[in-house]
């Protein structure tokens, strides 16, 4: 059985990685309505991890400052309850900003008596003061600990001492399934002995 790794932060800043290029765009349904809090995400066109996330407004507006690295592609995709998902490979802009305009999202079939549906969790969502991220989306290694795979998440760094920020950030308490480690001392074990392949996903609140 897998398990939920469970970050407690101070605050979730909504400030991304340092900027590559600006990814926007404005998001409406079928009937020309907004989508609010619809998430937004950029994954790398090589190996699909996700490089950069966030929400629609209450305009439906989204704006996403995107490290591509070498990267001449990415991967754009958008999730929202209800709705088909959108999935596009775009070029990464020489000129600093990408912008999408209005996509509009259909929503989803529900009249068929029988369907078969094959989906995959985004690899990163984000409600109100949560952001979760889906562990099988960060590829890691058969020895690796809740550690490497941190270290693999968008926006999440551990520094030399063990420190656990979130978009810059700390991190004040870990809950692994219920059981919450306290101090500096407790969590860092937690991390080094946990295996990252019985974590399913990596939540981090505002306390």
């Amino acid at each position: 059985m897998k398990t939920t790794l469970l970050l407690f932060l101070l605050l979730i800043s909504s400030t991304l990685f340092s900027q590559k290029f600006t990814l926007e765009g404005v998001l409406k349904d079928q009937d020309s309505i907004v989508l609010n809090g619809a998430t937004v995400y950029v994954q790398s066109a090589k190996d699909s991890v996700p490089i950069a996330y966030g929400i629609t407004n209450k305009n439906g507006e989204y704006s996403l400052r995107v490290n591509a690295g070498e990267d001449s592609k990415v991967i754009f995709n958008i999730a929202s309850l209800g709705y088909e998902s959108y999935i596009k490979i775009v070029n990464v802009p020489q000129n600093g900003t990408l912008n999408m305009g209005y996509l509009v999202l259909n929503n989803e079939i529900e009249e068929l008596d029988v369907i078969t549906i094959i989906a995959r969790a985004p690899p990163v969502l984000i409600k109100k003061d949560t952001v979760e991220y889906n562990a099988d989306s960060f590829k890691t290694l058969p020895n690796d600990k809740a550690e490497d795979l941190l270290k693999k998440l968008p926006g999440v760094e551990i520094d030399l001492d063990g420190i656990i920020t979130v978009n810059g950030i700390e991190v004040e308490a870990i809950n692994v399934d219920g059981m919450r480690f306290f101090g500096e001392q407790k969590g860092d074990i937690a991390l080094k002995n946990l295996p990252s392949n019985v974590i399913s996903k990596v939540r981090g609140d505002r306390l």
